[in-house]
């Protein structure tokens, strides 16, 4: 079994996602950023864009993002728009 990511996009008010995922792609505010499972610990900002997640079970999810937070550490990332 591969390693994976515990991820939560959150938008205040409502969760977007939570779950498992092998990687999640954003634009941060020094440009594109993919997280792989144990990503080095990181805080940036989330620019607009699309973000792009692959759950563990493969499937592919976009969500909308017109700004926010994305903190990476010890295997979860959390994303607050």
């Amino acid at each position: 079994m591969s390693k994976t990511l515990n991820l939560r996009i959150l938008r205040i008010g409502e969760s977007l996602y939570a779950g498992e995922a092998n990687r999640i792609s954003l634009k941060s505010g020094t440009g594109m950023v993919t997280i792989l499972p144990d990503h080095t610990p990181l805080i940036t900002s989330v620019e607009p864009c699309t973000i792009h997640v692959t759950s563990s079970n493969g499937s592919e999810h976009r969500f909308t993002a017109d700004g926010g937070v994305l903190e990476v550490a010890h295997n979860t990332c959390t994303v607050l728009l």
